[in-house]
């Protein structure tokens, strides 16, 4: 409508094309509010919490035709179901603690997740995109007190991304799978950095210097060995020196492997 006329043109929305995608998650993600009953369907809305036709168990070859309002079994602000759909027990509980209201009141379709039943564009975004969970080593290993270059190292370790003989041999690099330290095993990041002799004398060392245990089951593992309590200098001081080893035995291989 243009000015009260109706305009003979239409413009193309430049939303609609995602919004329609979505369509598919919005209606399991959402529930009608029971008002007059009008604009929901009795048979395949999800008013009771499901549509009848899944508590039910009933085919979709025979509902596809079955077309009745939730307003036809509401009389008076009361319920007027069948008789063969009310002794289902299941459905009878789910009516248990749906209120008619006593006016006039619209349906209301609305959104499972919030307590209002408003679907805002940041709530739908947040519902479609989860904020990945926070990650308490992330903030110890990207710190000033680390070079960048030290950090990137951990991080690809704890993601498995360090180039080590089988994530190379994977990605169908032809090389030979072997330990440059102790030229017995195949080299993975899990015996590179924890079980060769080389990688354990290290952690050993480092836990002799800073008097205390460290455990190298895992890159994750090592942090979890730093005792708490203690100050914040002192846990900069041993998460450093964690990230510095775990680069100095990566260094030490490549110096190995291409000197």
């Amino acid at each position: 409508m243009s000015k009260g006329q109706p305009i003979q043109h239409y413009f193309k929305s430049s939303i609609w094309c995602g919004i329609k995608q979505q369509i598919a998650t919005v209606i399991p993600n959402s529930i009608w509010v029971v008002g007059t009953g009008e604009k929901i369907h009795f048979w395949t809305d999800n008013w009771p919490g499901e549509p009848l036709v899944d508590i039910l168990q009933i085919d979709p070859m025979v509902h596809i035709n079955f077309n009745g309002l939730l307003c036809d079994v509401i009389t008076n602000a009361a319920w007027n179901i069948p008789v063969e759909v009310y002794s289902s027990p299941d459905v009878a509980s789910r009516l248990a603690y749906i209120t008619l209201p006593s006016s006039a009141l619209s349906d209301l379709f609305s959104w499972s997740h919030t307590p209002d039943g408003k679907l805002s564009a940041k709530l739908a975004f947040s519902f479609l995109r989860p904020q990945a969970p926070t990650l308490p080593w992330a903030s110890t290993i990207w710190t000033t007190c680390i070079p960048p270059s030290h950090s990137f190292i951990f991080w690809c370790l704890v993601h498995g991304k360090i180039p080590t003989d089988d994530n190379l041999s994977s990605r169908g690099c032809a090389i030979v799978l072997m330990c440059s330290f102790c030229l017995k095993n195949v080299e993975t990041s899990d015996h590179l950095f924890f079980n060769c002799d080389f990688a354990v004398s290290v952690w050993n060392w480092l836990g002799l210097l800073l008097n205390f245990v460290i455990d190298h089951a895992s890159a994750l593992a090592l942090f979890n060995s730093i005792s708490r309590p203690c100050s914040s200098q002192m846990y900069d001081i041993f998460s450093a020196s964690i990230v510095h080893s775990v680069h100095a035995i990566w260094w030490a291989r490549n110096n190995i492997r291409f000197s």
